[in-house]
């Protein structure tokens, strides 16, 4: 179609690049689920204190909400990024290494 993205190579995904998507969102999966609670605990507070501060008091059950969900989706993308580029990158350094 006109003025849609293509994927470079056809788009078509090779069994490397599936499973380095898959294994990454694993990995940023667990990431998530294991760091969300400790960097929401260790954030909330001031997050709130911000917020009734500067905005209006009452809104710190809406604001504790949202934080809850600011700090699990960037956990995961970061987890998500970092994973994906580590595999990547540990795949060239491989195929380099044994390169006949």
């Amino acid at each position: 179609m006109r003025g849609m993205p293509q994927q470079q190579g056809g788009g078509q995904n090779t069994a490397f690049m599936s499973s380095v998507k898959g294994f990454a969102t694993m990995v940023a999966i667990i990431a998530t689920f294991l760091g969300t609670p400790a960097l929401y605990g260790f954030s909330v507070d001031w997050v709130v204190t911000y917020s009734e501060q500067n905005y209006m008091a009452g809104i710190a059950d809406i604001v504790s909400v949202i934080w809850f969900g600011c700090v699990g989706s960037t956990l995961y993308f970061i987890a998500k990024m970092t994973a994906s580029t580590a595999i990547v990158a540990l795949g060239i350094a491989a195929a380099a290494r044994f390169a006949i």
